[in-house]
Parts: structure tokens; C-alpha cells; sequence
């Protein structure tokens, strides 16, 4: 039962996690403590220019969808502990594009390589791998490699004004955020059954 902030908590836990694998991976033995070989950001394509040609290579996370996850929508109604019942969580999808940047695109492909790789191990993660304090103690999250159609990816760097790049889509769900208004309902206590004659 997460609450509103899961949004920028699930974002922060996918910079956490690749930040962490990402560590050292161009060093033989890697360093100790690791350095900032990889950066890793969320941000929106206004930014993307800034890595066209990167100091050090970048991964860059851009959350471009929020939906609904259509097979949970119409959950039923939970029953609270005093016997009363109240409203299904809200059931998100929230979907990302994540580009690798660096000067050769040798580099780019290992970092794509790598970024499937740490979705793949860490497909599903539980409460404590998940960032922030918006998460309720049950609470995981799923990561699902997604195909995007070609067209989609152009539209996305058509808005940037640079070349196309290869870019992974990945959607992580089911994150249900807590309704903020308990609209509570009494338990039955009695029910008739046929009509009247």
C-alpha cells in the first residue's frame, strides 16, 4: 500500500540498482571505493543534448508513461481490520526509456548489455530493494522488458532534434498507491433476498 511519492521512489530505485551494478565495471579490479564510472539519471529528452557526447558514460532514465495495470483495475474492494471495506488500490504502470550514452558505441552496447542483465536478476524486487519510504512493508515491484514499436521510439527523438539512438523500454508494476480518502463502508449485517410479492 504505497503512497502518492511511489512515483519518484520507483525512479530513485532504478537509479539505485543500476548505479550499484554499474560500479567498477570498466575497472580491472574495480576500484575501492567505487568510482563514478557510469552515470545514472532520471530525467526528460530536454536533457538528452547534454550527453551527446558524454565525459563519462551516462545511462539516462525517462519516465514517459503512467497507465493503469488493466488486470488489477477492478480489484475488490478491501476489508479492513474493523470489519468495514474500502476502495482497491490504484494499480500503475510505470513505464521507461533507458539510453546508454558514451563516446564509442562499443561502450553503449556493453551498457545495454549490462542494463539487461540487472533488470533480468532483479526482475522482481521486494520491499528491500525499493527506495524511499513511500512503500508499504509487502510492497514489491515487477520488471518487464517491453517492446515499443520503432514509430514510438522515433517520436520520442523526433522532440529531441537528435539522430535516433538506441534506447530499452522496460515497465515496472504492480505499485498500488493507497486511496488518500478512506471512504469506508459498513460491514452487511443483514441481507434479504427475493422481492416482495
Amino acid at each position: 500500500m504505497a503512497t502518492y511519492q511511489v512515483i519518484a521512489d520507483m525512479g530513485e530505485t532504478l537509479v539505485d540498482l543500476l548505479t550499484k551494478e554499474t560500479a567498477g565495471m570498466f575497472s580491472q579490479p574495480p576500484p575501492v571505493p567505487p568510482s563514478p564510472e557510469v552515470i545514472v539519471e532520471l530525467e526528460t529528452p530536454d536533457k538528452f543534448a547534454d550527453h551527446e557526447h558524454p565525459k563519462i558514460p551516462t545511462i539516462s532514465i525517462f519516465l514517459y508513461r503512467i497507465a493503469i495495470n488493466s488486470e488489477t483495475r477492478c480489484g475488490p474492494r478491501r476489508v479492513l481490520s474493523n470489519g468495514a471495506s474500502t476502495r482497491p488500490l490504484l494499480p500503475l504502470e510505470l513505464s521507461y526509456f533507458i539510453t546508454p550514452w558514451a563516446i564509442q558505441t562499443k561502450t553503449e552496447h556493453v551498457l545495454a548489455g549490462k542494463i539487461l542483465q540487472v533488470f533480468y536478476d532483479h526482475a522482481e524486487l521486494e520491499r528491500a530493494d525499493l527506495k524511499g519510504n513511500s512503500w508499504g512493508p509487502e510492497d514489491s515491484a515487477q520488471l518487464i522488458l517491453e517492446s515499443l514499436p520503432t514509430t514510438e521510439h522515433y517520436q520520442i527523438w523526433e522532440t529531441t532534434k537528435l539522430p535516433y539512438r538506441m534506447s530499452l523500454t522496460y515497465t515496472a508494476r504492480v505499485i498500488g498507491i493507497e486511496p488518500s480518502l478512506a471512504m469506508t463502508y459498513p460491514p452487511v449485517v443483514e441481507a434479504i433476498l427475493g422481492g416482495s410479492r
